[in-house]
């Protein structure tokens, strides 16, 4: 059984409200959570939630990626701390 969560190649438009949202928020890290279906034309994304720090996709395959929009390389925990001790440093 899967969870029914599936990596995304994002559309440009969607990117670019995420981008100003995260910028609004004065944000270098996070999250947003959107509902969006293809087909939906000019209808704008349903956002509902931002996340400064958020809980990250698991990389133990509950998260469906078929089209490999992630690399196998993708460790976002990883990514995350790594950015942390940065800038901390």
């Amino acid at each position: 059984q899967t969870s029914g969560f599936r990596a995304w190649a994002v559309p440009e438009r969607v990117g670019k409200a995420v981008l100003a949202i995260a910028a609004k928020a004065e944000a270098t890290c996070g999250s947003v959570e959107l509902l969006y279906r293809e087909g939906w034309g000019d209808q704008a994304p349903v956002f509902f939630d931002v996340n400064m720090l958020s809980t990250l996709p698991l990389m133990d395959g509950s998260v469906l990626d078929p089209d490999r929009v992630w690399p196998p390389s993708f460790r976002p925990y990883e990514e995350l701390a790594d950015y942390i001790i940065a800038l901390a440093r």
